[in-house]
């Protein structure tokens, strides 16, 4: 019976495994990114509209003081060339550490049905079954909770930008 438990475990820790690996390159990354899009631009968009109660005088002074030293990179492929070269090495890095682990579950349960003749096809259904529902719980957390979840605190933000500002012009 203990044979039973541990393969089950080990079928499902690896099915799991693989998912949590696909799902997070796949639609969770997409989730994130779209989340920190939809965040810098509700700061943003906060920080212009806060901008309008400074006076004339003052927003003169600052573009003055601030903008002749701003440049608008022309492109910035390169970096983003470097983060999907990043990115692609940490999914294969991933996709390896996956496989590895994987393999030796795959080993380990052909070791435990071999030689106490468990049922592996009932032990696959079973675990996919288990599967179907971790994944439903991860998409609907991620889709309905964690989307909506403000991870960045905008007045913080606000904050660390008139503070860089104020020490960038040789204020305070």
């Amino acid at each position: 019976m203990f044979a039973k438990h541990a393969a089950n475990v080990i079928i499902a820790t690896a099915m799991i495994s693989v998912f949590i690996g696909v799902f997070f390159f796949t639609y969770a990354s997409k989730i994130e990114q779209d989340i920190v899009v939809k965040r810098t631009t509700e700061i943003v968009d906060s920080m212009v509209s806060s901008a309008q109660i400074i006076p004339p005088s003052e927003k003169a002074l600052i573009s003055t003081q601030i903008a002749p030293n701003l440049t608008i990179p022309a492109s910035l492929e390169q970096q983003d060339a470097e983060v999907a070269a990043a990115n692609k090495q940490l999914m294969i890095y991933a996709a390896k550490a996956i496989a590895i682990f994987v393999s030796i579950c795959v080993i380990v349960v052909g070791c435990l049905v071999y030689y106490y003749k468990l049922p592996l096809g009932e032990l696959i259904q079973n675990n996919l079954i288990i599967l179907v529902f971790v994944a439903l719980t991860e998409f609907i957390f991620l889709t309905f909770f964690a989307q909506n979840y403000i991870t960045i605190d905008g007045n913080y933000v606000k904050k660390t930008v008139v503070e860089s500002l104020i020490s960038f012009g040789g204020g305070k």
